[in-house]
Parts: structure tokens; sequence; C-alpha cells
């Protein structure tokens, strides 16, 4: 394992100075030796403590890529982390947080709304674990990723209005910006 994420680390070296689609291409040779080592950590209960390593090292090297327009190159090795995260019931929540999120991000930026949705509602109980704050990070993200689907905003306010009127709040003021963008959208095609 530890030979396959300095592979990953040498790979990263050779393609740091590159632009756009060439970093792109080369983080993704650096990123296939990360999962490959997240791949033999994940197959072996002695060597699940190298799993979190791996997620680091993965992180890291995928930093560069952790922007809109960049994120959806991310989602086969964020999918792998993850999913490696919690067979190794990994107990650091914040940490599996933080990689669900972007998990979620780059789910979106591939034009996979449903599927970012559903990693962000997956992500909920590490949120909880977490604290207050990061539940609240966690229903903005939402409201980010369904941005203007109204019944998907009135579904969410309803679904977390009960816990905290705060949420309902957060997301009745989302569904009205989206009414009201779409009512702007409408008139303008009109007035054309």
């Amino acid at each position: 394992m530890r030979a396959y994420y300095c592979t990953a680390q040498v790979a990263s070296s050779r393609v740091a100075h590159l632009k756009a689609e060439q970093l792109v291409a080369g983080l993704s040779g650096a990123l296939d030796w990360v999962q490959r080592g997240l791949a033999l950590a994940s197959s072996r209960r002695e060597y699940r403590p190298c799993v979190y390593n791996g997620t680091v090292h993965l992180y890291n090297l995928a930093r560069p890529l952790l922007r809109a327009g960049r994120r959806q190159h991310l989602v086969g090795a964020l999918k792998m982390a993850v999913a490696a995260l919690a067979d190794a019931d990994e107990p650091d929540a914040a940490w599996r947080l933080q990689l669900s999120t972007q998990l979620a991000h780059a789910l979106h930026d591939g034009a996979e709304r449903e599927a970012a949705l559903a990693a962000a509602a997956a992500a909920l109980p590490l949120a909880e674990a977490v604290g207050a704050d990061a539940v609240e990070q966690l229903f903005r993200l939402q409201l980010q990723l369904a941005q203007g689907d109204v019944a998907r905003l009135k579904k969410l306010a309803d679904d977390k209005g009960a816990q905290q009127p705060r949420f309902r709040a957060l997301a009745q003021l989302a569904a009205l910006r989206a009414c009201l963008l779409y009512t702007s959208d409408a008139a303008d095609e009109e007035d054309s």
C-alpha cells in the first residue's frame, strides 16, 4: 500500500506544473495508484488502518481538481474513498463528512443531481456525529444541490422543518428564490 501511495506522490509531482486537461490526465494517473493502495488496504483487516492514510493521500493529490468545473473527474476516486472509510469503520466522522461532501459536489458538477443529493443525504449521520454546525452546513449544501428544483426544496423544508424552524426558513427562502428566478427567466423570454 505504502508503495502505491509513494508512487502516486511521485507521479503527481511530475504533473504539478501542468494546467487544464493535461493536469486532469496526469493527476488521474496518480489517483489510480492511490486507488490501488486503497483497494489493497480495504481487502484485508490488518491493513484497515492504512485506509485513512490512503484517503488523505487521495485528497491531497486531488486538491487542484477540487473546484467547480473539474470535480467531476474525481467521482470514481471519491466514491471509492468514501466506501473504503465506511467499510473500515473509520471513527473520524469529520473526515468522512469532508470526503462525502466533496463527493456530492463532484457528482453535481458531473450533472448527476439525484446522485449528489443522495450522497449528501447519506452524509447526515456523519454530520450529526460532528455537531450542529456540520448539520447546518450539510443542509445548506443540499439546498445548493437542489437549486432550481422548487418541489425538492419544499420537500427539504418539510423534512428538516420538523427538526428546526431555521432549516425550514432556509429551504423556503431557497424555494422562493427559485420561483423568482424562474418567473424572471420566463418574463425575459416573453420580452424577446
